[in-house]
């Protein structure tokens, strides 16, 4: 299997600075300007807005908080600007949108607006290069994490791009990755990992050192099969997007207590 895609298409789920926000189906519609069509990433701005992927139509869609559509950029192509393949999408402290692409295995920056500001990465297996990702995030001081899927691991850089580090290696012991789907940033630092294949979720320092995981393979209290899509919020609960079990959990990091908060 080549995509597991966190976000469904009938459900896109985001944290905000007021909560955890449902969008419903009634985006999901035919192709066309301000259509999502095959959602797959999104990041929610402070005023509400919200920047949607469509890996469909190749382009990046934003919306206001009552959900009308503002703009739209993109189109399929290698150039800067185009996309092949978009997934993640960030938002830095700056209000730049990072988009990260699949296929290409790059990172696009632009404007609030959508003008295109820069680029980082390209498909391999060297520092800097990306096998098949499908998550970034980035923290306060403006560091992006790459949830580098297919090379089982996390790569870190700076805000304009420069590589700063990488950690994980494919196998299920403490630190290492089998395909991470996932990953999110608390406002400490800390960086949560959806190890999707080992169907956990794992928590390391901002410079790659293990901390803790939550999770195992089932569908029982405390449990994963394949998480995906992971994001936490102001108070520290980690919010996982359960694919396989069909469920949104939240975890709490404190005390790894997990509960469900939307599904079946």
């Amino acid at each position: 299997m080549r995509a597991i895609f966190g976000i469904t298409a009938l459900l896109i789920a985001a944290l905000t600075l007021e909560g955890f926000v449902l969008f419903p189906s009634n985006w999901i519609g035919t192709y066309g300007q301000g259509v999502v069509t095959q959602p797959i990433g999104i990041a929610v701005a402070p005023d509400g807005s919200s920047y949607v992927a469509d890996a469909w139509t190749n382009r990046i869609e934003k919306f206001s908080k009552p959900g009308t559509h503002l703009l739209g950029w993109g189109g399929v192509g290698g150039g800067p600007g185009q996309f092949q393949g978009p997934a993640g999408v960030a938002l830095a402290p700056s209000g730049e949108v990072y988009v990260l692409e699949v296929n290409s295995g790059r990172v696009q920056r632009f404007t609030s607006q959508g003008a295109y500001v820069g680029e980082f990465g390209s498909a391999g297996t060297g520092p800097g290069q990306f096998e098949s990702p499908h998550a970034l995030a980035i923290d306060a001081a403006g560091n992006v994490y790459v949830a580098d899927t297919y090379n089982h691991r996390v790569q870190k850089f700076t805000a304009g791009g420069a590589y700063v580090a990488q950690w994980g290696v494919q196998g299920s012991g403490n630190g290492q990755l089998n395909l991470p789907y996932g990953i999110a940033v608390d406002t400490k630092g800390d960086v949560y990992v959806g190890d999707t294949y080992n169907h956990r979720i794992q928590k390391f320092t901002g410079s790659g050192v293990y901390l803790d995981q939550w999770g195992g393979l089932g569908s029982g209290a405390g449990q994963f099969e394949f998480p995906n899509g992971v994001a936490v919020d102001a108070g520290g609960s980690v919010y996982v997007a359960d694919t396989n079990n069909h469920v949104v959990r939240a975890v709490d990091a404190r005390t790894g207590e997990t509960r469900t908060v939307g599904g079946k």
